[in-house]
C-alpha cells in the first residue's frame, strides 16, 4: 500500500505544478533510523527461516526505530499522522506478536511471518488488517488503520514537500499540529 501511495502522491504532485527536487528540502531527522527499520522488515524473512519464534520480536523492534525516528521529527500535520498509523501497528503487533488479518486473507500471507489469523484471542483486534485495499491483482489486500494513518501521513509530506515554495529552514513541511 505505501508504495502505491508514494507513487500517487508524486504523480498527483508533478500534475498540480509540484516539482521532485523540492523534495530535498524536506528536513526529515532520523533517516539513517529508517533505513535500519527497514532493511530490518526486508531481512525478516531470512532472520524468520533461521529463528521463527525472533521475528515478532524483530517486528516489533523495527516498528520501535520507526516511531523514534518520527519522535525526533518537528511535530508537523504529515509528522503527526504518520506518527499515529506507525504506533497503532507497533500497539497491535505487540500485542499479538504478529499483525491480527482477517481468516479469509490469511492464506496469502501465512508464509511471511508477519500476519497471524484474527481469534477470539486477539487483542485489538480492530487495529489489525481489517480493512479492505480494493484495487487489482497484486495491489489488492488488507490493511489496518495504521497503515491507512501512515500512508495519509506519507502523502501529504511527499505532496506539500513538492509544492513547498516557502523558506524550510524556518517552516518544516505542512503545518504545525496543535
Amino acid at each position: 500500500m505505501l508504495l502505491e501511495v508514494i507513487i500517487v502522491a508524486i504523480i498527483v504532485g508533478l500534475v498540480f505544478g509540484g516539482s521532485l527536487p523540492r523534495l530535498n528540502d524536506l528536513e526529515l531527522r532520523g533517516s539513517g533510523l529508517i533505513f535500519i527499520a527497514l532493511v530490518t522488515q526486508l531481512g525478516l524473512p531470512a532472520a524468520g527461516r533461521l529463528r521463527p519464534e525472533a521475528a515478532p520480536a524483530i517486528l516489533v523492534a523495527s516498528f520501535v526505530l520507526l516511531l523514534l525516528a518520527l519522535l525526533l521529527n518537528e511535530k508537523t500535520v504529515p509528522i503527526v499522522v504518520m506518527t499515529t498509523g506507525v504506533f497503532l501497528n507497533l500497539v497491535v503487533i505487540a500485542a499479538n506478536r504478529g499483525m491480527p488479518v482477517k481468516a479469509a486473507a490469511l492464506p496469502a500471507a501465512a508464509a511471511d511471518l508477519i500476519h497471524i489469523p484474527i481469534s477470539e484471542a486477539t487483542r485489538v483486534p480492530w487495529v489489525g488488517d481489517i480493512i479492505t485495499w480494493p484495487l487489482p491483482g497484486a495491489f489488492s489486500g488488507l490493511v489496518s488503520p495504521g497503515d491507512i494513518f501512515l500512508s495519509a501521513g506519507v502523502f501529504v509530506l511527499i505532496y506539500s514537500g513538492m509544492m513547498y515554495k516557502g523558506k524550510r529552514r524556518q517552516h518544516p513541511v505542512g503545518r504545525r499540529a496543535a
